[in-house]
């Protein structure tokens, strides 16, 4: 857990990784109690308390057609880097597992 000192906030780190950027997700409760979920570079934030708002496991596939919540999961998961090296010195990683539905 870390702490911004600039807004006093404190952010707990989740496994999961930002869709965007791919960096690492944090979780916070703002100043009112509500839940926020962070990319910590480049700041991607949704108002939710699960990390899959934003994270690459809620990668979903367009489907023509359809509304977007009836689009297939496209199978991607964030997980725990397995073998950090200095090529892929990530903690957090984005794999593809197949559908989950």
């Amino acid at each position: 857990m870390s702490v911004d000192k600039e807004e006093k906030r404190f952010y707990r780190k989740t496994n999961h990784a930002c869709r965007i950027c791919f960096a690492r997700v944090f979780a916070y409760v703002d100043e009112a109690g509500e839940h926020h979920v962070e990319c910590s570079n480049c700041g991607l934030t949704k108002h939710s308390h699960k990390p899959e708002t934003i994270c690459a496991c809620g990668y979903k596939l367009r489907a023509k057609g359809k509304a977007a919540s009836k689009w297939p999961n496209a199978g991607f998961r964030c997980q725990l880097n397995p073998n950090i090296t200095p090529e892929i010195p990530s903690q957090i990683i984005v794999v593809h597992q197949g559908d989950s539905q």
